[in-house]
Formats: C-alpha cells, structure tokens, sequence
C-alpha cells in the first residue's frame, strides 16, 4: 500500500501556506519555525515545534523539488488548505505508510516501535520528521520567533 498523507494539526488556525522553515538544535530539542507570517495575505502569526531530542529518531531537510516524494506523490492525495488557498498543500502532515519508516532497518524498528512520521511542507522546503511523540505546537509573534 502506498503513502497517505493526513493534515496534522496541532494547533486551530492554520489557514495559509507556510513560506519557509528555520531549523536550530541545541542538546536538548530540535526546533523548527515555521514562518506563516512571511506569506502574503497569510497569517500573523509563525508556528514553532519543539521536540526533544530524546522523541527525535531522524530529521531531514530537502530543499524545494529536491524531496523524492516530487517523483511519485499523487498530487490530488494532498489535503490542500481549502478554499482560500486551493492549490497549496496543508503544510503539516503525518504520513501513514511512511517509505521512510519502512527504510529503516529492522533493530531500529525495533528500538523506537512508536516513532510517527510527520512531514512539513513550505514554499521552499519540505522536512521530514520521525519522532516517538509529536512536536509540541506553539503560535508565536514573529518578532519572538526570529
């Protein structure tokens, strides 16, 4: 069975595109923020996920059409933003039969059992998260964001 890909929200209020992604990590979380606020007509506000490391199996970042995923993804699976945004992917997604989860070998499957998939789709980049537990969401000012 192929990829699904599910909207994953963890906060109300995402109703625009996503423009980009600055990602940083210390010893103790990985941090992305997801910057809305630098969408046109998008939101006020940018979304910061936090995951300690201790909940983070892997992370990647690809960079526009460079994520494999360009190759065989089903454009209409997508759940897209709605009306208002039509032609955008929902930019918070888990993925159900994760290729990526599957890659992994079989002691490593073993060692995290409940590592989830999520995947964050912006304007510019796409980042694959496999966590044990999902980031924690929160909204924030962009200026307390940057």
């Amino acid at each position: 069975m192929g990829e699904r890909f599910n909207k994953w929200e963890p906060v109300a209020g995402i109703e625009w595109p996503c423009a980009g992604v600055r990602i940083s990590n210390s010893g103790r979380e990985l941090v992305l923020t997801l910057e809305f606020s630098a969408v046109v007509a998008g939101g006020a506000l940018d979304l910061q996920l936090r995951a300690p490391w201790g909940c983070v199996v892997g992370f990647a970042s690809w960079h526009e059409f460079a994520h494999p995923w360009n190759n065989e993804v089903n454009i209409a699976s997508l759940p897209s933003l709605g009306n208002a945004w039509p032609n955008h992917t929902f930019p918070l997604l888990e993925v159900t039969n994760s290729h990526l989860l599957a890659s992994l070998g079989d002691g490593q499957r073993a060692s995290y059992p409940s590592t989830r998939h999520f995947r964050i789709v912006t304007m510019d980049h796409t980042v694959d998260v496999l966590a044990t537990e999902p980031p924690e969401a929160t909204w924030l000012a962009p200026a307390t964001a940057r």
